[in-house]
């Protein structure tokens, strides 16, 4: 069986999919209290985490195979004050950053194509 991690997990549609797929999901990362509470009840078994920056990924390496996420929108949503990178809910670099130093062997991650145009500066 597949070990997921779902990163900005949100209303949970990654994990939702896991399920589907048969894969165990053993960490979550999720800011909203509330959205957490409520997953908590679905999924009391699996890890859960409020802010990426503050959590320390290093148990993970190696344990998980799949790493899901759609990170924050808003930073470049044409709905929004579109603040790019200097919006503090620009969580991709951190993201990528995770990704990087744990090297999951499969990652799906989805998200308006501008978030990633920082790649090419």
């Amino acid at each position: 069986m597949l070990k997921h991690i779902s990163f900005f997990a949100g209303i949970r549609g990654f994990e939702l999919a896991a399920d589907m797929a048969g894969w165990e999901t053993v960490a979550s990362v999720e800011i909203n209290e509330d959205l957490n509470r409520r997953f908590k009840i679905r999924y009391p078994n699996t890890k859960q985490h409020e802010d990426i920056k503050k959590t320390d990924f290093t148990p993970y390496k190696g344990l998980v195979d799949v790493v899901s996420g759609g990170f924050p929108c808003q930073p470049f949503s044409n709905a929004g004050e579109r603040k790019g990178t200097n919006d503090e809910r620009h969580l991709w670099p951190e993201w990528f950053r995770i990704i990087r130093e744990r090297r999951p062997p499969i990652i799906f991650g989805e998200q308006v194509d501008k978030a990633l145009a920082w790649l090419d500066q």
